[in-house]
């Protein structure tokens, strides 16, 4: 039977990399998602290798553009049906600490959440869906009041949808700090790293509401990509994590996490790291050093 795999930031990186892996897999038919038309094409066309004829699309998807989110929907379900034919949804597509903050919040944090009510429609009922969390985000944690690290932990869906609005509507960055969300003198890091656990949440949560699927997080590691190029670039290759146990990973590596959620033996509601082992969006874990997580 053919499985619908739906890959959002597809055209270039860790996406890119998914959809080519995934083409590996003979029953598995790829929807590349990118929200640029010229550059999905280029990617479909580099990937539509012989063997492929009939298994790679491209679906023109904003992820930080709620218009455009509805506009994909309605696409898909057009060509496919609206439902039991989408397997996994991959919430790959991201914004990296450069773009304003706004913007990153917007599509790192609310496009996993938008993107995943427009296409829980369209899933079998043993789905998958798959969001990427960052080590940033777990060292983040910290910062929180226990107030939001317990919403983080075990909150309802109504209570990140009121996060993310808060975090998205409020313009004085001294209230973040007031409202028990740290310090936020790193606009443009602080909004990538809650946004990080937000969706590490988010996967939690609707691992809860949704018990025959499976909704997990995975932590790719400091992978090497158009969009970490820049920063192991000004840092000779050393990032801010290397002391800490996470090394700079190849994407090949690093994408071996994705498709341990898409295809692997795993549970739901968890959190695993680029080893393919469980962690804890809470709790520092040295991939391919410590044991993996085994608490709840």
């Amino acid at each position: 039977m053919v499985k619908k795999v739906l890959v959002t930031g597809g055209n270039r990186g860790l996406g890119y990399e998914a959809c080519r892996k995934l083409l590996e897999i003979p029953d598995m038919h790829v929807i590349l998602g990118s929200r640029d038309q010229k550059r999905g094409e280029e990617a479909i066309k580099t990937l539509s290798l012989p063997g492929n004829e009939g298994r790679l699309e491209l679906l023109l998807i904003d992820c930080g553009d709620i218009e455009s989110i509805k506009n994909a929907a309605s696409s898909y379900s057009a060509k496919h049906g609206m439902k039991n034919s989408l397997y996994c949804l991959v919430n790959n597509g991201g914004l990296s600490t450069r773009s304003p903050g706004k913007d990153v919040w917007r599509v790192n944090a609310g496009g996993p959440l938008f993107i995943t009510d427009a296409f829980l429609p369209f899933m079998v009922e043993d789905g998958r869906v798959v969001n990427v969390g960052s080590v940033s985000g777990v060292l983040f944690f910290k910062n929180l009041s226990e107030q939001y690290q317990k919403i983080i932990l075990e909150g309802t869906r109504e209570e990140l949808d009121k996060l993310y609005n808060f975090v998205m509507e409020t313009e004085d960055m001294s209230l973040f700090e007031k409202e028990g969300l740290g310090d936020w003198v790193k606009e443009g890091a602080n909004y990538y790293s809650l946004a990080k656990l937000l969706v590490c949440a988010h996967a939690a949560t609707m691992a809860r509401l949704f018990s025959k699927m499976k909704f997990n997080a995975i932590e790719p590691g400091v992978v090497e990509t158009d969009m970490t190029k820049p920063m192991l670039d000004r840092m000779g290759q050393q990032h801010p994590f290397e002391h800490m146990g996470y090394p700079t990973v190849p994407v090949e590596q690093g994408v071996k996490g994705y498709m341990h959620l898409i295809v692997g033996e795993v549970g739901s509601g968890a959190f695993y790291s680029c080893d393919c082992k469980r962690s804890h969006f809470g709790i520092l874990r040295k991939p391919f050093v410590d044991p993996a997580y085994e608490g709840p």
